[in-house]
């Protein structure tokens, strides 16, 4: 009878530690993932976009078209996507490729492929940031990502 309760103690011992042992620390969503899974590029797992949580990343991977590469410099690659079904609306993708160092991203027509007449947007940025506007400088984290949603205003 003493093994018998010594099996009970032990399993009861494993299922507990194991249990609070086992739990990993929350972590947040890879922005950069889900951003690049929300544009459909080769290699991305769609899972990420849904894992976010986000209400426009999911809107960008359910009615964006074929996502268009705008810059790609050692530093920085830049991704536009019109929204399906409308004439001027979309998202910019702002992607700091550097490891070590913020990047600063001036919003403008030019750097998101934007057209300048009548050229009247509004720009959200998706992460929560807030409302952008033309000519305003935003820093990007290393290795992170910075969301644009655009709207024609016109």
């Amino acid at each position: 009878m003493g093994k018998f309760r010594h099996w009970i103690a032990a399993a009861a011992f494993m299922l507990i530690g194991s249990a609070s042992w086992a739990q990993a620390p929350a972590q947040e969503p890879d922005q950069c993932a889900a951003v690049r899974a929300a544009l459909r590029q080769d290699g991305t797992d769609s899972t990420a976009v849904v894992s976010c949580g986000n209400e426009e990343l999911l809107t960008c991977f359910r009615k964006g078209g074929k996502a268009m590469m705008l810059v790609d410099d050692p530093d920085a690659e830049i991704w536009g996507v019109s929204e399906n079904g409308t004439k001027d609306d979309g998202w910019i993708a702002v992607f700091n490729k550097s490891a070590d160092a913020e990047s600063v991203f001036v919003v403008s027509h030019e750097e998101m492929g934007l057209q300048t007449c009548p050229g009247n947007y509004a720009l959200l940025d998706v992460w929560g940031r807030g409302p952008l506007r033309m000519g305003q400088e935003v820093t990007v984290k290393p290795k992170g990502v910075l969301f644009i949603r655009y709207r024609s205003l016109d």
